[in-house]
């Protein structure tokens, strides 16, 4: 007589990305402040296989990135927005590069002066590393980028990412 094999044990399903995001997709969602996110779309910018969050408004027809969020330990952590304060002060933007890394500058509008930050996101979600750091002065520099984080990085194409509306 033949033993019945054990049944193996199911794994259930792995959580996706929106179930991963789903509190700070909701926030965003409710969140009707003019200029905000209005889509979002999932991207595994540094290759681990874990999906980071992004979220956008378009205009003119482009994407404009608004914030960016990744998972720390399975918690989702805000990295990086672009904002612009209503009259005057702060301003903030920033790009994610092919590499995995990502850019964020801040500046003041009156002054010009500003910070930006290259961060590479740590490979086992436990967090993210500064491993660029550089101030600058936007009306005095006469460039873009005078601190050139972006030499040999290519920009992440935004359009080709899946976006859906919130």
């Amino acid at each position: 007589m033949a033993t019945p094999k054990p049944q193996a044990e199911s794994q259930p399903p792995a959580p996706s990305n929106e179930e991963l995001y789903a509190t700070t997709l909701h926030l965003v969602a409710t969140d009707k402040t003019a200029g905000l996110a209005t889509h979002y779309a999932f991207v595994d910018i540094d290759g681990n296989g874990t999906a980071e969050l992004l979220t956008s408004h378009f205009f003119n027809g482009q994407v404009s990135p608004a914030a960016l969020y990744y998972l720390q330990n399975g918690v989702p952590i805000y990295l990086a927005r672009t904002h612009v304060a209503g009259a005057g002060g702060g301003r903030e933007g920033f790009v994610i590069y092919q590499d995995g890394t990502v850019e964020s500058v801040s500046w003041h509008s009156a002054s010009g002066q500003g910070t930006a930050t290259l961060y590479q996101l740590s490979p086992d979600n436990s967090g993210h590393w500064v491993i660029g750091e550089a101030d600058f002065d936007m009306r005095a520099s006469g460039v873009a980028e005078p601190y050139q984080f972006n030499q040999g990085r290519a920009i992440l194409d935004m359009d080709s990412l899946s976006w859906t509306a919130f």
